[in-house]
C-alpha cells in the first residue's frame, strides 16, 4: 500500500538514520482510497469516514476508512500533501513509514521500516540524540499487528 522496500530497522544499519517529518508529510497516501483501521479506531474514524470491510472472497477481510470513491483517490490529502484539517488520521498513515511484523516462522515481532519514501529516500548522517526511536516503538506496540512479513509488500486494500 504505502511501503516499497519494507526492511527490519537493524541497529548498526539505522544508527545514523535521520528523518524529517515535513508539512507534505502526507502525500505518500495520495493515492489511495482507502486506509486500514483497527477495531480500536472505529469511533474516532467513523465521525469522518465510511467504514468499509475489503478483501476476496474466501479469505479473510479488513477493515478500512474510505477516503476516496474511485481508485487511486484520496478526498483527504490535498494537493499540498497534508491531511485535512480536523480530520482524523488512522494509525496506519500515522506510523508511516515504519510497520511492526512477524518474522518469518515465528509470532516475535519486529520494526520494520520502508527504505523509500515517495519523492523522499530515508537520509543517513550524523546521529543526534532524539527520542524518535523510543516514541515509534510505543507507538507501533499499543497497536494491533498487521499481518505482514518483512521483505513482502504488504497486502492491497481496495486496489
Amino acid at each position: 500500500m504505502f511501503y516499497e522496500r519494507l526492511i527490519a530497522l537493524n541497529r548498526e544499519r539505522h544508527a545514523t538514520l535521520k528523518m524529517a517529518v515535513t508539512p507534505d508529510h502526507y502525500r505518500f497516501a495520495a493515492r489511495t482510497n482507502a486506509v486500514p483501521i483497527m477495531s480500536t479506531e472505529f469511533a474516532e474514524a467513523a465521525r469522518d469516514y465510511p467504514i468499509v470491510f475489503v478483501g476476496e472472497e474466501g479469505n479473510t477481510f479488513n477493515v478500512a476508512a474510505l477516503v476516496g470513491m474511485r481508485d487511486q483517490e484520496n478526498l483527504i490529502v490535498g494537493g499540498d500533501g497534508q491531511w485535512v484539517k480536523g480530520v482524523y488520521v488512522p494509525a496506519f498513515a500515522r506510523r508511516y513509514p515504519f510497520l511492526l511484523a512477524k518474522t518469518d516462522n515465528s509470532d516475535n515481532l519486529m520494526v520494520c521500516i520502508g527504505e523509500v519514501f515517495p519523492d523522499q529516500p530515508v537520509q543517513t548522517g550524523q546521529s543526534h540524540q532524539y527520542t524518535l526511536a523510543s516514541a515509534v516503538l510505543g507507538f507501533l506496540f499499543r497497536q494491533i499487528p498487521m499481518k505482514t512479513r518483512c521483505g513482502r509488500r504488504p497486502p492491497t486494500y481496495c486496489s
